[in-house]
């Protein structure tokens, strides 16, 4: 399956997958503030699932016509701003911040469900994301990519995380 090509200031999904796999499922302003939920287990399966259908051309409601590569492209198309959070939060994002994007989403929601998640953009946009990835501080590591693999109840992801991190 052909992909976009990867743009400036990006990360490459599968690289990403690796990082966010090890990443704490339910961080605590996450806990707090996400009122959206999701049909996951937690946003981190939410997002980690996202990210690993990418590649494909999608189905139903969510066909596309080339896969995906770019983790700042699939930041910019994801919907659900608990997602959002989460990711931001896991990657250490100061908590006023955080706050702050939320509470933008919240707004926003008031008009359209759908510009929820570009007025949390407009306070952490994705090279924010990049910044928070490049910088030198210590993971939040939940557990060994091993014991994560099982856990997964989409199948189609978890095949894209054995076939990416094995």
């Amino acid at each position: 399956m052909r992909s976009q090509p990867m743009m400036k200031n990006d990360i490459c999904i599968p690289d990403m997958v690796k990082i966010l796999s090890r990443m704490e499922p339910m961080p605590p302003v996450t806990k707090a503030l996400d009122k959206w939920g999701t049909v996951a287990r937690d946003q981190k399966e939410h997002i980690i699932g996202w990210l690993c259908d990418q590649h494909t051309s999608g189905s139903g409601a969510y066909t596309r016509q080339m896969g995906n590569g770019s983790t700042r492209t699939a930041y910019n198309r994801f919907l659900n701003p608990g997602g959002l959070l989460w990711l931001a939060e896991v990657l250490g994002e100061k908590e006023g911040r955080l706050r702050e994007a939320v509470a933008r989403a919240i707004e926003a929601e008031k008009v359209n469900y759908r510009s929820r998640c570009a007025a949390f953009r407009q306070i952490i946009p994705f090279d924010r994301i990049m910044e928070l990835l490049n910088r030198p501080e210590e993971w939040r590591v939940e557990k060994s990519v091993t014991t994560i693999l099982p856990q997964f109840r989409f199948l189609s992801i978890f095949r894209n995380l054995q076939k990416w991190l094995g």
